[in-house]
């Protein structure tokens, strides 16, 4: 372990903690005091942060407030952190010792930076012995106590040093573990669990730090950490929240109870708050908040006999764990991929349709994905960028690549068109024509649109493999004229009939204040929009949902993400009535379909496949083996459902959010484009694609 890089560690996360403050998530007086250079985080930081000192604090202020009984907390790595001058503003620390345990250098770092800020006093006791004379002891005051120390040393020599300032071994104790244990070899942190067990008659071990090692998302921040000089060197041994309570357990902390981030936040924090929290900064990364806070925990155990203690644990997060039931996964079964094209085209935020062409000599079907616009890097660069003229053509048949440019002639004679992000596209054949529509997107938050380009491909020209051109028409929104609002993160779909391909459905999305939830039809002949009425089953406002064609021309509406950040486990079947402008809404009740949003889906016989996603319904036992970015098979005529996990190809991450997917029923083959996100603090995972996937007609419902 390198103690200097675990140390830097603290420096990172207090100008994060500080840069949370300072947007009005958290109040904290005190922490501007320890940073000496602050710097402004993203949002998906600042909102992670928060999460994280609502965690703590709340587990905290529920010890001390417990009731007035003489109590202790002792602080382990405590670094900058700022809990005992918080405990201390808000009246609490009356009946309270608190104790700091860090690096030497680090607590005197701290103090000194605490006397600049007239946070603490001179102690002058302290200011008149020698260094030797102070050994470990960096500060003290009557309920205030700063102590250098290493934690791989824990045993008697921590035990007396803990007797000198009069720690009472009897007295119930908090001891707060805030991402510090991890950074500890598996055997050593073990070490310190069990000797606090062992030493203290009422010890209360509050633990925060990460879990699930082994999926997509935590293979990127396990990287991280790695790459910076501190890795999680416990994380392995303890991967799950389930294997952390029964760790506690084993090593004396016998009663004990756990959550995930993400459970805590949207139990415990009340809805009231998290409404003012998420209107504090734009924000657009709800894939990677949902993920960032599922790879971290917080944690309760106690080694106490006394009921008062037993029952602190017990009911501590017991809001969380009862508004997520555990239960056990579908049958999972392993499916390999591969990777079909050359180069390779890494990017999220794009969005992917299927044309095909016959070839005139010889009648056969050539099918093309065409890859439009995200966030990504292009096959001419090394550098992340906004793709914003970016079209690119993947031939299935040859696994070849190609960069398409429009005309210089484009149809509206406004030259290149930009596509915003998370805008949607739809491909269909119009008169020996291809045609993509591309509706929507955002260029920010704060600026998203609802204009509709036509991407235009002359199926001759699809004949040849050289460059390819397309021309773009963009269809302006006239006064007066009936149109959907801008948005984002919508679905749109061709209704599938046996005429030509006319229609396309549009529902939901959101801009920067509103989620949607109505439905449109584009007549894709009259170039005009009408907004559907709905009767039946109520679809709630969604984005980030999945639509896809049935067979007999219906439509199926899945999962997303709508008020309050509510993850939907629900599926509707949808009857589109384009004559009387209307729709019928029936939905289907399928009680092992998971709560899932950034997925994409298709519908291949009576199957419904559902590829990727992110959701909430983590069961901790197995700390999500199953990769949340699996590919979940529903049989609509009986309910019952399977999951197939994809085996990393090569060793490389498959992240399967944020992606497009095409199913090709000429090959029955399933192709995954794109996917990645930006990893909270650990970096921008971009997949390598497109993925091959293969079915046939054997797949089976296990």
């Amino acid at each position: 372990m390198n103690s200097e890089q675990v140390q830097g560690t603290n420096d990172s996360s207090i100008v994060s903690k500080l840069s949370m403050v300072q947007r009005g998530y958290f109040e904290d007086d005190f922490i501007k005091s320890f940073v000496e250079k602050p710097s402004r985080r993203s949002p998906l930081i600042n909102r992670c942060y928060h999460a994280r000192a609502a965690a703590v604090s709340y587990c905290v202020e529920k010890f001390v407030t417990s009731d007035k009984d003489m109590k202790q907390i002792i602080s382990l790595g405590a670094g900058f952190d700022t809990t005992y001058f918080r405990l201390k503003q808000k009246g609490y620390m009356k009946n309270i010792q608190y104790i700091e345990i860090d690096y030497p250098a680090v607590m005197k770092r701290k103090v000194a930076l605490a006397k600049r800020a007239n946070l603490i006093l001179e102690d002058d006791e302290l200011e008149h012995r020698t260094e030797r004379e102070l050994g470990f002891l960096i500060y003290k005051s009557e309920e205030y106590i700063c102590l250098g120390y290493d934690l791989q040393l824990v045993g008697k020599r921590l035990h007396a040093l803990l007797e000198s300032v009069n720690v009472d071994f009897k007295k119930p104790t908090l001891f707060l573990s805030e991402v510090v244990l991890t950074y500890l070899p598996a055997k050593n942190s073990s070490l310190v669990l069990q000797w606090i067990a062992k030493n203290f008659y009422n010890a209360v071990v509050v633990v925060f730090e990460q879990v699930n090692p082994w999926n997509s998302f935590g293979k990127v921040m396990c990287k991280h950490f790695k790459q910076i000089g501190s890795p999680l060197l416990t994380i392995d041994e303890y991967p799950t929240i389930a294997s952390q309570v029964e760790r506690h357990c084993n090593l004396g902390l016998a009663y004990c109870n756990a959550t995930s981030l993400d459970r805590f936040y949207y139990s415990c924090v009340p809805a009231e708050k998290r409404k003012l929290l998420e209107n504090l900064e734009i924000f657009d990364e709800f894939e990677a908040w949902h993920e960032a806070c599922q790879h971290y925990f917080i944690l309760c155990s106690t080694n106490s006999e006394s009921e008062k203690y037993k029952i602190f644990c017990k009911m501590l997060f017991e809001d969380a764990n009862a508004i997520f039931k555990e239960s056990l996964p579908a049958a999972v079964i392993s499916m390999n991929a591969k990777y079909s094209v050359e180069p390779s085209v890494k990017r999220f935020g794009h969005s992917s349709s299927l044309i095909k062409v016959k070839k005139k000599d010889t009648g056969q079907e050539r099918e093309f994905i065409i890859v439009i616009g995200g966030f990504g890097i292009p096959a001419d660069s090394l550098a992340h960028q906004r793709l914003h003229n970016n079209v690119t053509v993947v031939d299935i048949a040859t696994g070849k690549s190609y960069k398409c440019n429009e005309t210089d002639q484009a149809m509206d004679g406004a030259g290149v068109f930009p596509f915003p992000m998370f805008g949607s596209s739809v491909a269909c054949q119009h008169h020996e024509k291809s045609i993509i529509l591309v509706f929507g997107g955002r260029a920010s938050p704060l600026k998203c649109t609802n204009s509709l380009a036509f991407l235009v491909f002359s199926n001759e020209d699809l004949q040849e493999d050289c460059d390819w051109q397309y021309k773009v028409e963009v269809i302006d929104v006239k006064e007066g004229e009936n149109w959907p609002a801008p948005r984002w993160r919508h679905a749109t779909e061709i209704i599938p009939n046996n005429q030509m391909e006319k229609y396309m459905i549009l529902f939901g999305g959101r801009d920067d204040r509103l989620i949607f939830d109505d439905m449109w039809v584009y007549d894709i002949e009259s170039r005009k929009w009408n907004q559907l009425t709905l009767h039946g089953s109520g679809i709630s406002p969604r984005h980030s949902h999945s639509v896809c064609a049935t067979n007999d021309g219906n439509i199926l509406l899945s999962g997303g993400i709508g008020d309050g950040n509510v993850i939907f486990d629900d599926l509707y079947m949808i009857g589109i009535d384009t004559e009387n402008l209307e729709a019928s809404v029936q939905r289907i009740i399928l009680y092992s379909l998971p709560p899932l949003f950034s997925h994409t889906s298709h519908c291949y016989g009576d199957l419904l496949i559902l590829v990727g996603g992110v959701t909430s319904h983590i069961n901790s036992k197995f700390g999500d083996e199953r990769e949340r970015g699996m590919i979940t098979v529903l049989n609509l005529q009986n309910g019952k459902c399977s999951s197939y996990t994809v085996n990393d190809i090569s060793n490389d991450i498959i992240m399967l959010h944020n992606h497009t997917s095409i199913f090709s029923v000429l090959q029955q083959t399933l192709f995954i484009v794109g996917g990645g996100d930006n990893c909270f603090s650990f970096g921008t995972w971009f997949n390598i694609s497109p993925m091959q996937l293969i079915f046939d007609q054997s797949l089976e419902i296990h």
